[in-house]
């Protein structure tokens, strides 16, 4: 439903401010009714998905960089985000959130088996999000995944 919302609603012509609602009308589809997004979350989605821009969002703790993260990949269909954190504790977090709101997420990591089958699987765009470690990233092998 909401990824409809957005999709009948990326036409061009539609105002900045219109853009805005739709984006926090999806958002409220996906989580507890009645949560209203920060307007900077909403701009950085609205960036995301209306500009069509690439965006590198470094901010403290509590901004809510998860939410864009999760609201993007799910409301638009057929994308795919790959997010850098140090800490698998809070990658298995945003995992199972990501998994909840009804994207499919990859937690790839060192301790992860049979890596090299499960980047191919990655390859073949099973997952709209995929969350792994800095030094990961950094091998060979990860690379074939960009």
């Amino acid at each position: 439903m909401a990824q409809r919302l957005i999709q009948s609603k990326k036409k061009p012509g539609i105002t900045p401010k219109a853009q805005d609602s739709i984006i926090q009308q999806a958002i409220s589809l996906l989580y507890d009714k009645g949560f209203h997004a920060k307007d900077t979350q909403v701009a950085y989605i609205q960036r995301l998905i209306y500009d069509c821009t690439n965006v590198i969002l470094i901010a403290q703790t509590g901004f809510g960089k998860s939410l864009i993260l999760q609201a993007v990949l799910i409301l638009c269909k057929g994308t795919i985000s790959l997010i850098f954190l140090p800490l698998n504790e809070i990658a298995k977090e945003q995992v199972q959130k990501v998994n909840e709101v009804g994207g499919n997420a990859l937690f790839l990591n060192a301790d992860i088996k049979n890596r090299e089958q499960v980047i191919e699987t990655a390859k073949t765009g099973k997952y709209t999000h995929i969350f792994t470690s800095p030094e990961l990233a950094s091998t060979l092998s990860f690379h074939s995944l960009l």
